[in-house]
């Protein structure tokens, strides 16, 4: 794509991106690729307040490209000087009118643009939130206390005092079977206290790593 064309936001492909902490950009993420800018907005706003909105081809976010999209105002610290324009929800196309790659130069654009024409044209709905497995352990009841299920803690990253963190995941040897695992990730102290309160065998699985940073909750 050359660099001063855009793509038309309605028809574009977009990388949703949630971060668990919009102030130093670590811990966890949520990632989901959607076709439209509003349909990306909505799945950022059910997720943070402060939503960034990129309409550049993936390069540096420059503020004439960037809007803030959520409740609060938002921008990239470091990068923008202070709160981006609110997103006005419908753009003016340009004068040169919006960029149009061909298939084999930009296939992740070309291809949601058809696949989104088709759905519009069938009437069903291109955009739909997650909807929770039921038999998804995170979900179900925590175990009573009992000493023959094994909790293992899973370690995933460190909190910023250095501590590890991860999911607890609770497994029945008789039904050989995962019951129950923590909904959130907590740290290994409240893991092995929990375990301990419950009379459940406690494990731990991985190494403890450098946990890397990623650059707030933004789609582009």
């Amino acid at each position: 794509m050359p660099l001063d064309r855009m793509v038309d936001p309605a028809r574009a492909e977009f990388n949703a991106i949630w971060y668990e902490d919009f102030e130093d950009w670590s811990g966890r993420t949520e990632r989901v690729r959607v076709v439209g800018a509003e349909a990306a907005i909505a799945w950022a706003k059910e997720r943070a307040d402060r939503v960034v909105i990129r309409l550049d081809d993936g390069g540096d976010p420059e503020a004439k490209t960037s809007f803030s999209a959520g409740p609060e105002p938002a921008w990239i610290g470091g990068i923008h000087d202070g709160p981006l324009p609110s997103w006005p929800g419908a753009l003016v196309p340009p004068p040169e009118g919006w960029y149009e790659p061909s298939e084999f130069e930009h296939d992740t654009v070309v291809r949601p643009a058809k696949s989104i024409e088709q759905l519009r044209a069938s009437g069903e709905l291109f955009f739909q939130p997650p909807q929770p497995d039921p038999n998804d352990p995170r979900f179900r009841p925590q175990p009573p206390p009992s000493d023959r299920l094994q909790a293992t803690f899973k370690w995933e990253d460190a909190a910023g005092d250095g501590e590890d963190i991860g999911p607890l995941i609770v497994f029945d040897p008789d039904t050989k079977d995962v019951v129950w695992e923590s909904p959130d990730w907590v740290r290994v102290s409240e893991a092995r206290a929990l375990a301990k309160n419950k009379g459940w065998q406690f494990g731990i699985d991985g190494s403890r790593l450098k946990a890397g940073n990623t650059p707030p909750a933004s789609v582009w």
